[in-house]
């Protein structure tokens, strides 16, 4: 969702927080099957298993908001994140928007 609106042509991942040591990288785990749908549905083939029930979080990249026939080119400048929790205990629906999605400017 942007600006309350779904977002269609979206790709989205999920990830796996890296556990083995500071500033391990984060383990792919699943890719959506297709890009977000017209009202924003997705829905993935798993690639990874969850080993040692890590933090996941899912992470959409471009898509076009408000477009209900997915005809328009996606903005590559979009990026939404939502932390869902532990592997094990992944609900079945999930909202990624800007309230899901934080980040910091500067220190």
């Amino acid at each position: 969702m942007g600006g309350q609106r779904p977002i269609c042509g979206a790709t989205v991942k999920a990830y796996a927080a890296g556990q083995s040591a500071y500033g391990k990288g984060a383990t792919l785990l699943a890719g959506a099957i297709r890009p977000t749908d017209k009202s924003g549905r997705f829905s993935f083939a798993l690639i990874s298993d969850c080993q040692g029930n890590p933090q996941v979080y899912y992470v959409a990249t471009g898509g076009v908001p408000n477009n209900k026939n997915c005809n328009a080119s996606s903005n590559s400048g979009l990026a939404m994140l939502a932390a869902i929790g532990k592997c094990n205990e992944l609900p079945a629906f999930v909202n990624v928007n800007e309230l899901t999605t934080a980040a910091r400017y500067g220190l």
